[in-house]
């Protein structure tokens, strides 16, 4: 199970997931997350299903726009699509009638950052299409969508996107059996930022879980102001779309409701 998301603004592109990887009733802790650059910029992959399929794409995807600095973005992408077409039709059409258990699937995140520019897209099979603004995939997508949706009501810069990225994955792993594990977090940014690839690091990522789990408590209407002055703090003023609670704590405990499913192999 996985929980992988994309968050584009204008001033970059966040691509986030858990690093919970399941092997039968096994869990292992698995990054899930692979970057590429060159001269143009970068891109960040993340999947969700089939692991080892998911690692092949991603890498034979990661090549395609390492191979291409002088490109136009829409030679990069037809040719992103094309190796996508060519890897279903080699490794996962020869599975069509086999079960639907026993056939491979996976989905895709996709990040781009060329000459400056942030870009989103999503496969869906041997398809690949842009995202305006937010995507999830894996089996958090529908209460990320839903978390998404409630609290990213203003325009979001890079850092509000970070920390908004941040507390998704924190909700979905503490609600979806499957996700879990510690928290990845990349971010391509646009042109008038120094590096094109940044990684949140362990610790601002603990901080920052730290203060939702003040939010969660029972005593989170108590310690509210404090929250909300460390929250301010760490993200700017431009967070303001995130700071305001649920009228009721018991409510917004509610809000990611628990939902259990079997454990397979893959991600």
């Amino acid at each position: 199970m996985t929980i992988c998301l994309g968050i584009l603004t204008s001033d970059g592109v966040v691509i986030a997931a858990d690093t919970e990887e399941s092997y039968g009733v096994m869990k292992v802790h698995q990054p899930k997350i692979m970057t590429f650059d060159n001269a143009a910029g970068a891109c960040a992959i993340a999947g969700a299903g089939d692991a080892d399929y998911i690692d092949a794409l991603s890498i034979q995807l990661g090549e395609v726009f390492v191979r291409q600095p002088r490109a136009s973005d829409q030679a990069v992408l037809s040719n992103v699509r094309k190796q996508l077409w060519t890897f279903y039709r080699d490794h996962v059409i020869p599975f069509a009638s086999y079960p639907e258990g026993d056939r491979p699937s996976m989905t895709l995140l996709m990040g781009l950052r060329r000459r400056g520019v942030p870009a989103l897209f999503v496969t869906g099979r041997s398809t690949l299409r842009p995202c305006k603004r937010f995507q999830a995939i894996g089996a958090g997508e529908s209460l990320a969508k839903t978390l998404f949706l409630r609290l990213a009501g203003g325009r979001l810069d890079v850092r509000a996107a970070q920390i908004l990225a941040v507390y998704i994955l924190f909700a979905v792993k503490d609600s979806i059996d499957g996700c879990g594990k510690h928290s990845q977090v990349f971010t391509l940014h646009a042109e008038s930022a120094p590096s094109a690839l940044t990684q949140l690091t362990v610790q601002e990522i603990n901080d920052l879980e730290n203060l939702f789990r003040l939010w969660y408590a029972p005593s989170a209407r108590a310690h509210w102001w404090e929250f909300v002055g460390q929250f301010v703090r760490m993200s700017g003023p431009t967070i303001e779309t995130l700071t305001t609670p649920s009228a009721d704590p018991k409510k917004a405990s509610k809000a990611a409701p628990l939902i259990h499913r079997d454990p397979t192999h893959g991600r």
